[in-house]
């Protein structure tokens, strides 16, 4: 079964997590096709993807905008965070996100296992793929700051048209 609107999946599973579990709602640009090699930022979180298609779900933000959410998750709005709360939340949104994706594609006749969320912050951070990948990106605005959301795979006859 082929597996059309993946932006729409992730806008939808963004939504419905940035909502319930951070009392946000964010605006999202349009979807962006894209073929990236590498992501970058202070914050990458991702999870990677493995069965009827293999990849990853990444979410890509500054500190600044991990701290917020952070806050805002824990109920700390303003209040100082630790770097722990912080990878803790960020995994903890990126793992969620991706299994309300993953419910979708299983709606849709396709599975994958998911890896427990990897967390990395820094300054320029880097991370980059060694083979070719494809898929969607998508920015979102939380109070005027990027949030980026990547849903990237390896060339896969599910998501192909």
């Amino acid at each position: 079964m082929v597996v059309k609107d993946i932006g729409g999946i992730v806008i939808d599973a963004v939504h419905e997590v940035f909502e319930t579990l951070i009392f946000i709602l964010p605006e999202e640009s349009p979807p962006e096709d894209t073929d990236v090699s590498r992501l970058t930022g202070e914050l990458i979180s991702s999870i990677h993807i493995s069965g009827d298609i293999n990849g990853i779900v990444s979410m890509v933000c500054s500190r600044k905008v991990a701290e917020m959410l952070t806050g805002n998750m824990l109920g700390t709005e303003g209040g100082e965070v630790s770097q722990e709360e912080i990878n803790d939340c960020a995994g903890e949104i990126v793992n969620m996100v991706t299994g309300n994706i993953k419910s979708r594609f299983v709606e849709a006749g396709l599975n994958f296992l998911l890896s427990i969320p990897t967390v990395v912050s820094g300054m320029d951070l880097v991370l980059s793929f060694p083979e070719e990948v494809h898929g969607v990106r998508v920015t979102f605005l939380v109070e005027g700051e990027e949030v980026r959301f990547n849903f990237l795979y390896k060339a896969s006859p599910a998501l192909m048209e």
